[in-house]
């Protein structure tokens, strides 16, 4: 472990759950593919989070970095363990598309869906497994995922496997309200995929189980995962095809059935209609003390606006900031558009 900058950090603590986390993911494949591994960490006063996985190391940046507030060291761990985990799942375990990628020109996977989202699932899984989300912690960050997807008018839009596709493109910015995470989306697949596979064999198998296949037969030969790998391993592992399931909410944009899914674990999702009572004019905004401007507008929301990217509204006085929008829009009865 190797540090750059000043904190108030525990070393013993951080240590102590280094080896939790390490522990858990090795145990899921069986093996490390490494002799040494090296953690880099740069510890900065302002708001930061970023991580890249190498080979052998990570380099992750948090801040500001106050470790007695406890956010900030679940941030720190959270990074930690979804950039370990990137040793195997991407670093070994890779589309064929980008196994050798040439950098001269775009390198197209349907696949980051799963190179990326479902590393966000096992970010928090390992996180709950270690100890130290304790379960209902862990539940709502999933229902915190889930229904930001489900807020999301690029959900009912764009799919996992375009998302994927387009991520060479999204520096040029796809038209608002259309586009979603794949980090996002993945994570939620694959939450979805380790409950179905779990059902499907009475518990006897599980995504631990794809992911220890994809090594074997693909990580650990240095061979790319073709683009119809996950599926086909999937299937495998479950004894069983996934077509349906990859069709309607991989390539394609159905909501799933949250509550089938769920039941095999006792859970339930309830839908809580938001305060009709309250003015919604369907944007989010952004801005200062000398205007306010306009981030993004809610594709299927309030349509009696034209309200558009980047225009700006001047207000008077203490109603020009963003956080005071609401304020100034709650004195308004709200009505039907049409």
């Amino acid at each position: 472990v190797a540090i750059v900058g000043n904190a108030n950090y525990n070393a013993e603590k951080m240590l102590a759950d280094l080896k939790k986390m390490v522990a858990e993911q090795v145990k899921i494949f069986g093996e490390a593919p490494f002799k040494r591994y090296v953690f880099l960490y740069h510890f900065v006063d302002y708001r930061m989070g970023h991580g890249v996985e190498h080979k052998n190391s990570t380099s992750i940046v948090v801040g500001p970095t106050d470790f007695s507030d406890e956010s900030t060291y679940s941030r720190w761990l959270s990074y930690t363990a979804h950039e370990f985990f990137h040793a195997w799942n991407v670093e070994r375990i890779r589309p064929e598309g980008i196994f050798y990628p040439d950098y001269s020109q775009p390198n197209y996977t349907e696949l980051m869906w799963w190179f990326e989202g479902v590393t966000s699932y096992y970010e928090g899984i390992t996180l709950t497994r270690m100890g130290y989300y304790p379960l209902f912690r862990y539940l709502g960050k999933m229902t915190n995922s889930i229904t930001s997807l489900e807020n999301n008018a690029g959900n009912r839009i764009t799919s996992a496997a375009q998302a994927s596709f387009d991520d060479w493109a999204k520096a040029f910015g796809a038209p608002p309200g259309t586009s979603i995470s794949f980090y996002q989306k993945g994570e939620i697949l694959g939450f979805l995929l380790d409950l179905e596979i779990r059902k499907r064999t009475n518990n006897q198998q599980s995504l631990d189980d794809v992911m220890r296949l994809l090594w074997k037969k693909y990580g650990s030969q240095q061979l790319g995962v073709p683009e119809n790998g996950i599926q086909t391993a999937i299937e495998a592992v479950a004894g069983s095809s996934f077509a349906d399931f990859f069709e309607r909410y991989v390539s394609g944009t159905e909501t799933p059935d949250y509550g089938k899914y769920l039941s095999v674990a006792g859970l339930e999702i309830v839908e809580i209609d938001g305060d009709s009572s309250q003015p919604d004019l369907g944007v989010r905004l952004s801005g200062d003390e000398r205007e306010t401007r306009i981030r993004s507008v809610r594709l299927f929301g309030f349509s009696g606006c034209q309200w558009r990217i980047g225009n700006r509204r001047y207000f008077t006085g203490s109603e020009r900031a963003a956080h005071s929008f609401g304020k100034l829009s709650a004195d308004y009865e709200p009505v039907s558009a049409g």
